[in-house]
C-alpha cells in the first residue's frame, strides 16, 4: 500500500526538495501536517481521516519499521509517504 499527504505551497519548490525517511523526532511536525491535511479534506467534503485516523500509534509504528518517509522543503517537511506491504482486499 502506498499512502501520501502533500501539503500544496506555493513557493518556489524548484531544487529544494528531498526526500528522508521518518524518525521518532519528526513526530510533532509529521502530526501537524497531517492535522493540516485533514482540515483541508474536510474543508473540501473528503472526509477520509478524523481526528482519530492517522493516529499517534500508527505513525510510531511506521516510523520503527521504516515505512514513513518525508518530503522535505527548506528543512520543512511538506508530505508524509508510507510504503508498506499490507494489501487491502476489495
Amino acid at each position: 500500500m502506498f499512502t501520501i499527504c502533500f501539503i500544496l505551497i506555493k513557493k518556489d519548490l524548484k531544487n529544494k526538495m528531498h526526500i528522508q525517511k521518518a524518525i521518532s523526532e519528526n513526530l510533532i511536525e509529521i502530526m501537524y501536517l497531517l492535522r493540516q491535511c485533514t482540515e483541508d479534506f474536510n474543508k473540501n467534503n473528503i472526509y477520509q481521516w478524523n481526528i482519530s485516523y492517522p493516529d499517534t500509534d500508527r505513525l510510531i509504528k511506521e516510523i520503527e519499521n521504516g515505512s514513513l518517509y518525508l518530503m522535505i522543503n527548506k528543512g520543512v517537511p511538506i508530505a508524509t509517504i508510507t510504503f508498506d506491504e499490507i494489501r487491502m482486499n476489495i
